[in-house]
């Protein structure tokens, strides 16, 4: 199963070293447990979203994490990537189907 974190409208966070180092090992530990590894999509459209995707990142690759991190702009390139069929999409909030067209 993937998962999707919306960063986009991300306007600040306090967030430090010690703070997304204590987040990365207890996200990663609790789906690690999980017997396929997670595909994980963070949407990003702002250079905030995007450091605190780098630095999950980052994080991740140090504890050697089996999670699969993709960061991408918006929910078509998520669509394309997953290959969901049009009945999963319709699944999804109309606002996240705008752009459809693209798929």
């Amino acid at each position: 199963m993937a998962e999707v974190g919306d960063f986009r409208g991300v306007t600040d966070m306090q967030v430090g070293y010690d703070n997304m180092l204590t987040f990365t090992k207890a996200y990663n530990a609790f789906h690690t447990a999980d017997p396929a590894p997670l595909n994980l999509f963070l949407l990003e459209q702002n250079w905030l979203g995007f450091c605190i995707a780098k630095m999950h990142i980052a994080f991740s690759r140090s504890i050697n994490s089996p999670i699969k991190i993709n960061v991408l702009p918006a929910f078509p390139e998520i669509f394309a990537a997953l290959d969901l069929s049009d009945a999963q999409i319709a699944e999804f909030p109309q606002h996240c189907r705008q752009e459809s067209h693209l798929l």
